[in-house]
């Protein structure tokens, strides 16, 4: 379980800040508030995907949940899921991890499994699941004017989905 409701919904707004977002739940603390909390981000980039996207979607976030802080880590290549594992063995998993796949995560416990309850807004809410759970965020919110994800954490305008594959997101469950 997520450390708090607060946390949750940091941890969902980050995952939503794009369409191929896995989540994790840290345990460090940052200094600030009296409920601050440091969450380390897994991100990547690319001609589409530059530092600025990243750092915004980051103020968007910290805005929103000043308790929180945001450490941005970078992956030094294409193989996210490689480097998430490197992270993981030195007993440094990020809370929140992009495009990284959860296989050999989810199965060792390192994952959180999302809710039901958490997944209403989206359109294939069980997609990618192991074992019956899911890890990950699915990549597209049900575009419906009643929901308030799609609304408010949507990186894209809504559509139907689409057809081809796509990775999911993913939280990592506490230590």
């Amino acid at each position: 379980m997520p450390r708090s409701r607060t946390t949750a919904a940091v941890l969902l707004s980050l995952a939503m800040a794009a369409p191929l977002t896995a989540c994790s739940v840290g345990n460090t603390t940052a200094g600030g508030g009296r409920n601050a909390q440091e969450i380390t981000f897994l991100t990547f980039e690319t001609p589409n995907l530059t530092p600025k996207y990243w750092d915004d979607a980051i103020k968007r976030v910290t805005a929103q949940y000043p308790d929180i802080t945001v450490k941005k880590l970078v992956s030094p290549s294409a193989d996210r899921t490689a480097y998430a594992k490197q992270l993981r063995a030195s007993g440094q998993l990020p809370d929140v991890m992009i495009a990284v796949s959860p296989s050999g995560f989810a199965e060792a416990g390192d994952l959180y499994a999302w809710q039901p309850s958490e997944l209403k807004d989206f359109v294939v809410p069980d997609g990618g699941a192991i074992g019956g759970k899911v890890y990950q965020l699915p990549p597209t919110p049900r575009p419906s004017p009643t929901s308030t994800t799609a609304s408010r954490c949507s990186p894209r305008p809504a559509s139907p989905p689409r057809r081809r594959p796509t990775p999911n997101s993913s939280r990592t469950a506490p230590s």
